[in-house]
C-alpha cells in the first residue's frame, strides 16, 4: 500500500531594507501525493531585480529549516543528498520545486525564498504566512 505524503510550503522572503515590492506567491495551501510519485511545489515571484536569488528550504517537525537549493541567472547550487529535487527559474517568473519519486521522509514544510542581488545590507528574514502551499 502506498502512503500519502502531505507537503506544506510557506513563503519566506529574505528582504533588504528596501523591498521595492519583491515577493513570492504560492497559491496552494497543501499538496498531497502518494509515495513513489512525482510532485511539483509551485512558487511564482515578483521582483524588479534583473538577477534575483531564489531558494528552496524544507523543515520537518521539531527541526530547523534546511537548505535544498539556490538558483539565479548566473549560479546554481544544490545541497548534497537532494538529487531527486530540482527547480529552474522559469521565463514567467516561476520557481517550482520538482521532487521525483517521493519518499515518506520528504513530507515536510517547504519554503520558497527570494533575495535581491546583494547590494545592501540585509535585514532580518520575514515569514509571509498568508501565502501557503
Amino acid at each position: 500500500m502506498k502512503t500519502k505524503i502531505i507537503f506544506l510550503a510557506y513563503v519566506l522572503i529574505l528582504m533588504t531594507r528596501k523591498t521595492n515590492g519583491d515577493q513570492t506567491i504560492q497559491k496552494d495551501s497543501m499538496v498531497q501525493v502518494e509515495e513513489a510519485q512525482n510532485v511539483t511545489l509551485r512558487c511564482n515571484y515578483i521582483t524588479t531585480d534583473s538577477d534575483p536569488y531564489l531558494f528552496w528550504y524544507f523543515q520537518r517537525p521539531g527541526h530547523s529549516p534546511k537548505y535544498i537549493l539556490q538558483r539565479s541567472k548566473y549560479s546554481n547550487n544544490k545541497e548534497s543528498g537532494f538529487s531527486r529535487f530540482d527547480a529552474q527559474l522559469g521565463s514567467e517568473k516561476t520557481f517550482h520545486l520538482n521532487i521525483e519519486n517521493v519518499e515518506i521522509e520528504d513530507g515536510a514544510v517547504y519554503y520558497c525564498a527570494l533575495s535581491r542581488t546583494v547590494r545592501h545590507s540585509c535585514g532580518a528574514p520575514v515569514q509571509n504566512l498568508p501565502a501557503l502551499i
